[in-house]
């Protein structure tokens, strides 16, 4: 494995190429208000702060392209649709992509993971508590959703750079919904407040039935694909709006 590293970039080559925006270390604004959001929900609440170490994470979601170079090299069977290889790969289970991290740690001998749910919204979001990656203002030519997109997933590029977040992560609104490592739970932002100070590098709930999922979909509106929605789904259930991105240390 190569590594080309940047003051805000990471790019590994091998054995997949996959480029990441690095996020540095610092408090962010996590949740919503719902005196700035009027989408805000009672899962998303209240807006804290969260302090988190740095990290780099996928500029891209794993595409098509990836998964298959990845399926092939380790023996699963994998058929994305032809023409689609920058597509996001989607029908991928959580538990799916767990072994994809593992198989990526185990081949560049660094610790590649699901990013937690705090670290997918500062990569999203920045720290100036913005409602989307690009802002605040809503603008549906910026990512793929049901309200003025094409109905089906795209290129992972196709909305860059109008919608990228302040680091430069694409497709993180809109496209494909993404996993994180975090389980569910309806009051994990009551809990972190409760706790009292400013959680540290926050891990997620120890259980739970459902993992979070991020970023909204091809397939939801405006309200679904705010930083701060919360979605949720079966680990070990694939769904043809699904992706995911990674974490490496």
């Amino acid at each position: 494995m190569s590594v080309v590293a940047a003051s805000d970039a990471l790019v590994i080559d091998a054995p997949l190429r996959i480029e990441f925006v690095r996020v540095p270390a610092g408090e962010f604004s996590m949740g919503s208000d719902p005196a700035r959001d009027n989408f805000a929900q009672p899962d998303e609440m209240p807006i804290h702060r969260v302090a988190l170490s740095e990290y780099c994470i996928g500029r891209y979601e794993i595409t098509n392209r990836q998964y298959l170079a990845y399926a092939r090299l380790a023996g699963i069977d994998y058929d994305p649709p032809v023409g689609e290889e920058e597509f996001p790969a989607v029908r991928v289970s959580w538990e799916e992509a767990q072994t994809f991290c593992r198989w990526m740690t185990d081949a560049t001998g660094r610790t590649v993971r699901l990013p937690s749910e705090a670290e997918w919204e500062k990569a999203a979001r920045g720290t100036d508590g913005r409602l989307y990656p690009w802002g605040d203002a809503w603008n549906r030519a910026a990512l793929n959703t049901s309200d003025g997109g094409s109905g089906l997933t795209e290129a992972v590029t196709s909305h860059s750079p109008a919608g990228d977040s302040p680091y430069r992560a694409c497709d993180m609104a809109g496209n494909v919904w993404e996993w994180t490592a975090d389980w569910y739970t309806e009051d994990t932002y009551q809990k972190a407040v409760a706790s009292g100070g400013v959680p540290r590098d926050p891990p997620g709930p120890d259980s739970g039935t459902h993992r979070v999922l991020k970023g909204g979909s091809h397939f939801q509106r405006q309200n679904s694909t705010r930083a701060a929605t919360r979605h949720k789904y079966i680990p070990r259930s694939r769904c043809y709006d699904i992706g995911f991105r990674v974490v490496i240390m």
